[in-house]
């Protein structure tokens, strides 16, 4: 929604496909998505949406999220 901040993110993808949708950023070299972890079927939709392969090595990287959740929600996308 920032020009100035979306210029820089359009130029490095010029010769790729790039998905801009809300909380999303897909393009052929990494996806961004916003979700909310203790939600697993929506984190699960929005990864399936950015064509994630879970056959595949892949990294996830959340931010400082575990210690704001409860030790049950922790637990359950850590079984996940």
């Amino acid at each position: 929604a920032k020009p100035f901040l979306l210029q820089p993110i359009i130029e490095l993808h010029s010769e790729d496909p790039l998905q801009i949708d809300g909380h999303l950023l897909d393009s052929k070299r990494y996806a961004v998505i916003g979700a909310d972890l203790r939600d697993l079927p929506e984190l699960e939709e929005k990864l399936k949406k950015c064509n994630m392969n879970p056959q595949l090595p892949t990294l996830l990287i959340a931010e400082c999220v575990l210690v704001y959740m409860t030790p049950e929600q922790s637990a359950n996308l850590l079984k996940w």
